[in-house]
């Protein structure tokens, strides 16, 4: 099985798997594209339509699709942390994914910390109360009824983001997804250690055989 990673993909390898061929897109957010095109991303003044982000990484597997290097049929999704929120924004607006995982991601930005809640502030124009649009738009969670891929949610007990993962499961599961959630007990927002990443993956596995077919 082939890896490709676009762009300065640091640790390509822990997101390699010899049982898939694994795609590993950049996207602007994370800077590859200067700062402008950053604070843009994080901003995103676009969304919900259109996704410029999201539409680059699908763009990017469009390619490897017509190239014959995967199968149309048999793809599947995994993203973590911003690349989760990426996942569960993409959720939203494509059905193309036999299955997903979103590790530690976000879907509803009004339950972040203080902290994160203040650069969305800025980023959103202003508080939830004041700009209640733009934080909806930003906010996966306001569009589940449109998932219709069955998504694993995996969180770590430690990470803070644990909430993110219980209203996200109880949003897809009120409409109709397969899905499943799993807090991991001694984990945090990083794969600090081979065992805890050997777990995350052979849980991801289990996942997209389950919904090979």
């Amino acid at each position: 099985m082939a890896t490709l990673a676009a762009g300065d993909a640091e640790r390509a390898g822990a997101w390699a798997d010899p049982r898939f061929a694994t795609f590993i897109p950049e996207f602007p957010a994370s800077g590859i594209c200067g700062e402008a095109a950053m604070l843009a991303a994080f901003e995103a003044a676009e969304l919900p339509e259109p996704d410029l982000e999201v539409d680059a990484v699908l763009a990017g597997i469009d390619s490897l699709v017509e190239s014959g290097l995967v199968h149309e049929q048999r793809l599947f999704l995994v993203g973590h942390s911003y690349g989760a929120y990426l996942v569960n924004r993409a959720l939203t607006r494509t059905g193309r994914f036999r299955a997903a995982v979103c590790w530690e991601g976000v879907a509803d930005l009004r339950l972040l910390d203080e902290g994160s809640l203040a650069h969305q502030t800025r980023w959103r124009g202003g508080p939830p109360d004041e700009t209640p649009e733009r934080w909806s738009a930003a906010s996966p969670i306001d569009r589940a009824e449109r998932v219709c891929t069955p998504t694993l949610l995996y969180y770590g007990a430690d990470s803070g983001l644990v909430v993110q993962g219980r209203h996200w499961y109880e949003a897809l599961r009120a409409a109709g997804i397969t899905t499943s959630l799993i807090v991991e007990d001694g984990v945090g927002h990083t794969f600090a250690t081979e065992h805890d990443l050997g777990r995350f993956w052979e849980l991801a596995v289990r996942w997209f055989r389950e919904h090979l077919t």
